[in-house]
């Protein structure tokens, strides 16, 4: 292992381009959250300006996971007793085996055993159960793995601020097995940048948001596509049947609820599930001074 160090943070941001970062890993592995898919990374690292990466690094939940690492820290000291070191932002740890796979890590703990990762997470209430039963989240557990190839290093510690009120603490140990699928992923994952070609192509947002950043401008050519891609055309005319159905069925059931409740305000199922049908009043846009009265369905919790 070597470590890069960089004069400011935005010598750090602009030099992310040039390898795989740890953060990284688990979209690459179709792991990673709303906006992470192997698409996306793939195009921030062959189309790099330092505003997008600074956008992107600097989006609201970012800088908030950012300013509670020190809180995180001291918790993490409080509730072991071990000893944890803050990392500099501006230092990168490489991989002398494969230069492309770093990790920026959020800290170091030294338990007496060792010198370890310590990676720290300011995790949302809505997925805070995915850390119930002494768990750690998939997309979690690769970016450690990662930090554990790249450090040389046998375990490391996560620690995890969950909706803001409860704190929890884990040890990992070092997956080697993971490490060695996950490897080969990351290599052909690089080798797709090193040719400018993008790598496969999944269902997510991610990747939708990245192809039109990729591919902005149509130049007025016309292209034979790959005998595969007429599967594609049958998936896609399926999917439009489906959902077009899927839509006259929620309309139908709508309407069939919204008639039963007639002109009362809630209506209960024999099995304890209630609906209301509510009526709210709000400015009509194009026309502020009128008031318009909105019935909207909801379907309650028991």
């Amino acid at each position: 292992m070597k470590t890069l160090t960089y004069p400011t943070r935005e010598a750090w941001l602009a030099d992310r381009c040039n390898r795989i970062g740890a953060s990284e890993a688990p979209g690459i592995l179709g792991q990673g959250y709303s906006g992470e898919s192997a698409v996306a990374t793939y195009e921030k690292k062959v189309n790099p300006t330092l505003d997008e990466v600074i956008d992107a690094t600097m989006a609201e939940r970012m800088e908030i996971g950012t300013a509670m690492e020190p809180t995180i820290r001291r918790l993490f000291g409080e509730r072991t007793g071990r000893t944890v070191i803050s990392n500099d932002l501006s230092t990168v740890h490489v991989s002398e085996e494969r230069p492309h796979v770093a990790a920026t890590l959020d800290g170091k703990v030294d338990d007496g055993k060792g010198i370890v990762p310590f990676e720290a997470k300011n995790v949302g209430e809505y997925v805070a159960s995915d850390w119930d039963n002494n768990s750690v989240p998939m997309r979690v557990q690769i970016q450690v793995q990662d930090q554990m190839y790249v450090t040389e290093t046998d375990w490391a510690y996560i620690a995890a601020l969950l909706g803001g009120n409860r704190f929890v603490w884990r040890r990992v140990e070092r997956n080697q097995r993971f490490i060695d699928a996950m490897l080969p992923v990351l290599d052909d994952f690089w080798a797709h940048v090193q040719r400018k070609e993008p790598p496969a192509v999944d269902g997510t947002e991610a990747t939708s948001k990245a192809l039109k950043r990729l591919y902005g401008q149509d130049n007025g050519e016309e292209v034979f596509l790959p005998a595969e891609a007429a599967e594609w055309d049958e998936d896609l005319e399926a999917a439009k049947t489906a959902i077009k159905a899927a839509k006259a069925l929620k309309l139908e059931a709508e309407n069939k609820l919204k008639a039963a409740i007639a002109d009362a305000t809630f209506g209960r199922l024999p099995g304890g599930v209630s609906y209301s049908w509510k009526t709210t009043e709000r400015n009509d846009p194009p026309r502020e001074a009128k008031t318009i009265s909105i019935r909207t369905l909801r379907r309650l919790k028991k």
